[in-house]
């Protein structure tokens, strides 16, 4: 069927933009901001340092255990010292206020350091500690809190400590040695 109107055509491709237009504005404003900035409900923007729903940027310094932060909301930058030499950065909101708070993941003994940014005293857990144990932390109960997790690369298990209170669980997924565990939380060494 040939349409002889340009007119109807022009009339359909507009109405296609406009439909196209209204989906995206849609998806921006009332699902993107439920899936990425949601506070205290499991969902939590990466590195969120000041609670203002905004990615801050910071950088951390194995070589001296420094956190340098500079937040989103226009607070002055400033430092941190948690870990150093032999040390992981595992940032999460692990008290559940919305805000990342510092901690850090000491590879040779599986002791996770964390700094609460409620104001509570910091405070340390061990889970993790063999040669193939990667950091993996994530909400892994649901409760809004940052759980702590070591991904297993030698056995493909996963160790599990729920914030919740639940007993500690392993569950195996991978175990291919190209297997890579991923999570939110992604630290690299450059």
């Amino acid at each position: 069927m040939k349409l002889q109107n340009k007119h109807a055509l022009f009339f359909i491709l507009i109405l296609l933009l406009v439909i196209g237009i209204l989906g995206a504005v849609y998806f921006f404003f009332f699902i993107h901001k439920k899936v990425n900035h949601k506070k205290s409900s499991g969902y939590l923007t990466i590195l969120d340092f000041d609670g203002d729903r905004k990615t801050d940027i910071a950088v951390y310094r194995s070589n001296n255990g420094g956190w340098y932060i500079n937040p989103s909301s226009g607070a002055a930058d400033y430092i941190v010292g948690w870990g150093g030499t032999g040390y992981t950065p595992v940032p999460g909101d692990y008290d559940g206020d919305g805000k990342t708070d510092i901690a850090v993941y000491r590879e040779s003994t599986g002791a996770w350091y964390v700094m609460p940014s409620s104001g509570g005293p910091p405070y340390s857990k061990g889970l993790g500690g063999d040669p193939s144990d990667k950091p993996v932390p994530g909400d892994y109960d649901g409760d809004g809190k940052t759980d702590i997790a070591v991904y297993r690369g030698s056995t493909g298990a996963w160790y599990v400590m729920p914030s919740s209170g639940g007993a500690p669980y392993s569950k195996g997924w991978g175990g291919d040695p190209l297997d890579v565990a991923v999570t939110t939380n992604l630290t690299s060494n450059y």
